[in-house]
């Protein structure tokens, strides 16, 4: 289309295909296929050259799908040159499932196609040090928010739960709490509640969580969290889980049980933790998807 529209311009095939940088005949060739295709002439090739009825009618109609093609192509580049980036972490095992955060950020991303967004894994042991690393836009934290956080300026931004997600007790069998059907707060206090070494935003929100209910507790560190639950942890010690993990094969093992919290402000709860002052664009944006949705 672009080297008949060239030809036409100068009505000559030597000008033309010059200006093309392709050989004449090869020009030539071009639009006899077009003329092929549409089934008739578009050039009348006697002296002097003019185009003929359909050749005009063409010659209109390309102009306009090769305007249209540049088109394209400039708005594209313009949103590639617009890319925002969104860098968001979470601990690596959090002990929650997460699924607010799962279907937000899905939602978001669908009705923003600029945003490149990347999900990293948490290093750091409270928000506050994970908004420091480089790059690090904000943090999803589950259960509590930090006092310590917000006291160093973290703002906290719940997310909307799609259904109450309760939670619970995974423990050993042999556990004196296993013989209950439902659990209190109040069933907790003085227990023993191990927490992985690479599960810091996990196990902070956690121990807040415990604070907040006046309850006193012991902690242990352990280096293998996930699915070697089965061997890392003791059976004098339990852990606080979401119950959409409960249907996980680890989860119903033998010799280990699940027992809901039978408490009214006992859900898992999902925050996006970030620092007012270095909002980036790409942030503001699903900020204000979360307060909107």
């Amino acid at each position: 289309m672009r080297e008949y529209i060239a030809f036409s311009r100068l009505m000559n095939f030597s000008r033309a295909a010059k200006q093309l940088h392709i050989s004449q005949p090869t020009l030539s060739n071009h639009i006899a296929a077009i003329e092929a295709e549409v089934g008739a002439l578009l050039v009348d090739r006697s002296t002097p050259l003019r185009l003929t009825q359909a050749g005009r009618v063409f010659l209109e109609n390309a102009s306009g799908v090769v305007d249209a093609y540049d088109r394209a192509i400039e708005m594209a580049r313009a949103v590639g040159q617009v890319e925002l980036p969104l860098v968001i972490t979470s601990s690596g095992d959090s002990n929650c499932s997460g699924c607010a955060f799962a279907q937000s950020i899905t939602g978001f991303l669908a009705d923003h196609r600029n945003i490149f967004f990347s999900q990293m894994q948490s290093v750091a042991g409270t928000a506050f040090d994970e908004l420091q690393r480089d790059g690090v836009d904000a943090v999803m934290v589950c259960y509590r928010s930090q006092e310590v956080d917000r006291e160093k300026g973290v703002a906290f931004l719940e997310l909307k739960p799609t259904f109450p997600n309760r939670l619970g007790v995974w423990m050993d069998s042999c556990h004196p709490l296993a013989g209950k059907d439902k659990l209190h707060w109040s069933d907790l206090n003085g227990q023993k509640f191990p927490m992985g070494i690479t599960v810091e935003l996990w196990a902070s929100g956690v121990i807040q969580m415990l604070k907040d209910h006046g309850l006193s507790f012991e902690t242990s560190i352990v280096s293998q969290p996930g699915i070697s639950f089965l061997s890392a942890y003791e059976p004098d010690e339990i852990i606080i889980m979401d119950e959409t993990l409960a249907a996980l094969p680890f989860i119903s093992a033998p010799g280990r049980c699940f027992r809901l919290l039978d408490e009214p402000d006992a859900c898992a709860k999902t925050f996006i933790a970030y620092l007012p002052e270095k909002v980036s664009p790409a942030l503001r944006l699903y900020l204000d998807y979360l307060e909107t949705a």
